[in-house]
C-alpha cells in the first residue's frame, strides 16, 4: 500500500491520494478498509490479467509499460498507468524524483532495445541479462502503488518475446521483495537473478489455483456490500447524524 517515505514539500501532493485521515489511497470503489483494497487489487489485477493484454501493453517501451499498469489498476484507480508525481523511497534512500523517472525509464528500455531484447539467450542467460534492468525499473518506481505487479507483467512478456515462459507466482512474493530490496540497497543483481532462473519455464501457471472461482466470488460479493454500505452513507448523511446523537 502506501510506500512508507514522503519528501517534503510533496506531502500534500501525497495526502492528496488519500481518504483524509488515512493511509488509504482514494479508488474507484470507494473501499476505505485498507486490507479489503488490496485483496480488490488483487481480485481485478488477476481479472484482467486472464483478459487479452491491450496491444501497446505489449510493445517493450516505457509507453508500452505504463499502458500494462493502467491495464491491471484501471478498475480501482483514476491514476492507473500514470507517472507517481512525488518522492518517495524504501527506508532512508529515495526512489527517483518525478522529474528523473521518465529519462530513467528510456534508458532502461533502450539497453533492452541494444541487446535486441534479450532474443535467442538461453534462460540462464535471459534472466543475467534481465535481473539488473529488472532492478533498475525498481529504483525509478514510476507507480505511486502497484510497481511490483506491473514488473512482473511486463517481465512475463519481454520473457514470452525473447522464447521464454516465466512464471512467477504469489509463492515467489516475499523472494521478489527481498530481491528487489537487496537489488536496490545494495545494488546486488545475484538474488534476482536467482529467482528468475528458478521462475523459467515451470511447467503451468498456478495463477488460477491461487485464486479460485469461489475465492474470487466471496471477494466481489464483499466489495459489492462495502461499496453498497459507503452508498448508504453518502445518501443517508442525516440519519448517520440522527443516530451518533
Amino acid at each position: 500500500m502506501p510506500s512508507s517515505r514522503k519528501f517534503n514539500p510533496e506531502q500534500k501532493i501525497y495526502e492528496s491520494y488519500l481518504y483524509p485521515g488515512t493511509e488509504v489511497f482514494k479508488n474507484k470503489l470507494d473501499v476505505r478498509d485498507e486490507k479489503l483494497l488490496e485483496q480488490a487489487e488483487l481480485f481485478f489485477n488477476v481479472e484482467r490479467i486472464r483478459q487479452p493484454l491491450p496491444k501497446q501493453a505489449q510493445e517493450l517501451t516505457y509507453k508500452g509499460f505504463l499502458a500494462i499498469h493502467h491495464h491491471l489498476f484501471q478498475d480501482v484507480y483514476t491514476w492507473a498507468g500514470k507517472q507517481r508525481d512525488y518522492t518517495t523511497g524504501r527506508g532512508p534512500a529515495p526512489f527517483a524524483k518525478p522529474e528523473f523517472i521518465k529519462p530513467w525509464m528510456d534508458e532502461q528500455f533502450a539497453k533492452l532495445k541494444q541487446q535486441n531484447y534479450l532474443r535467442g539467450l538461453s534462460k540462464n542467460e535471459f534472466a543475467e541479462k534481465i535481473a539488473p534492468i529488472v532492478n533498475e525499473i525498481n529504483a525509478a518506481h514510476p507507480f505511486i502503488e502497484g510497481n511490483g505487479r506491473t514488473q512482473r507483467l511486463w517481465l512475463r512478456i519481454v520473457a514470452e518475446q525473447a522464447g521464454h515462459r516465466l512464471d512467477l507466482t504469489n509463492d515467489d512474493r516475499e523472494k521478489w521483495y527481498e530481491a528487489s530490496r537487496i537489488g536496490f540497497e545494495l545494488m546486488d543483481h545475484k538474488p534476482m537473478i536467482e529467482l528468475l532462473k528458478e521462475s523459467l519455464n515451470r511447467d503451468k501457471t498456478q495463477i488460477q489455483q491461487q485464486y479460485p472461482g469461489t475465492y474470487r466470488k466471496s471477494l466481489s460479493h464483499r466489495i459489492d456490500e462495502v461499496r453498497n454500505q459507503h452508498n448508504k452513507q453518502k445518501r443517508s448523511p442525516s440519519k448517520e447524524n440522527d443516530k451518533e446523537r
